[in-house]
């Protein structure tokens, strides 16, 4: 009886998930049935042929072809990323670490897979590494899309008379002084504790240190990151503002990536609790669109659609990955 219960103590369940190479199979394993449960009950896609059917099937095609592009910059951005931080050079593990992302990401909340879906094709480094590299990627994204999207919210709200100048002006100023006060505080008050941190447990938080050095430092990779994103944030607005002229709604291109710009900036501060985020998104648009005279199932229509070019075809492509990718 007593090496039965010395046998129970070795199997705990700590070494099984330390193993590296079963616990990335485990996440393979729950990473396509998941995606196959998604694509099965969460997703029309007889009514998404059926709109595309009934539009512009060209500018369909244009939206959709765009997708690519879309991808490109994204793996630019996440290759810089992967050399500054977790010092990889090889393209085909960068990329196939993207679309294992994708893939995990598209059916949890907030795509909170992806964070940890990149990270299972990395092999001899710490899973944490890739989930604070995947956190900086993202975090170029906030910027872009909070910063172009606040002006662009300001500006519709300026055009409806809900904001006037004088106010916009105070607003401005509080804007500034906030800024002012969070800079000062991470630079003299949270950088030193920070700092402290990272020196006590250097083994675990050597990454945050990396990440610190080049934002303050490197201000080239800064902006290099920076550009790649704003290409990759006007990429998917094109895409939208197409996609709602091909479903015959009556604006201009450029009104069109301006309603774009409102609706990710919205979506964006709503808190995803949804599957893929669907819902949200789609109900945000609905009401973005109305205040720009285009009915609501149009918006409704686009924002599916792109869900479906941009999120759903990288996913399905990132199975590929998951189910013919095999570990050493």
């Amino acid at each position: 009886m007593s090496r039965i219960f010395e046998t129970i103590k070795l199997l705990k369940v700590e070494d099984i998930l330390n193993s590296e190479s079963k616990f990335k199979l485990f996440l393979k394993l729950v990473i396509t049935t998941a995606l196959i449960i998604y694509l099965v009950y969460f997703l029309d896609l007889q009514k998404l042929s059926f709109l595309v059917l009934k539009a512009n099937q060209k500018l369909i095609g244009i939206a959709a072809l765009l997708v690519f592009v879309n991808l490109f910059f994204q793996f630019i951005k996440w290759k810089r990323i992967a050399l500054l931080l977790l010092d990889e050079r090889s393209n085909r593990t960068i990329l196939t670490s993207l679309f294992y992302g994708f893939t995990a990401g598209v059916f949890t909340p907030a795509r909170i897979g992806e964070y940890v879906g990149r990270g299972v094709v990395f092999k001899n480094k710490p899973m944490l590494d890739i989930t604070f590299a995947t956190i900086f990627d993202k975090g170029f994204t906030f910027i872009v899309l909070t910063g172009f999207g606040l002006l662009s919210f300001t500006a519709f709200l300026m055009k409806k008379e809900i904001l006037t100048f004088p106010l916009l002006i105070e607003l401005l100023l509080g804007i500034v002084v906030l800024i002012t006060i969070v800079y000062l505080f991470f630079k003299y008050s949270f950088s030193q504790k920070m700092n402290g941190v990272i020196a006590k447990y250097d083994s675990k938080f050597n990454l945050i240190s990396k990440i610190l050095l080049i934002i303050r430092e490197d201000k080239s990779n800064t902006f290099y990151l920076l550009m790649f994103t704003v290409f990759y944030y006007v990429t998917f607005l094109i895409q939208f503002s197409l996609l709602l002229m091909a479903f015959n709604a009556n604006i201009m291109f450029v009104e069109g990536i301006w309603i774009g710009s409102i609706i990710f900036f919205i979506k964006t501060l709503i808190p995803s609790i949804t599957i893929g985020e669907i819902g949200i998104r789609e109900t945000i648009s609905m009401l973005i669109v109305t205040h720009f005279g285009i009915a609501s199932e149009l918006g409704f229509n686009a924002a599916l659609l792109l869900f479906t070019i941009n999120i759903i075809t990288p996913a399905l492509i990132g199975l590929i990955f998951v189910i013919r990718l095999k570990y050493d």
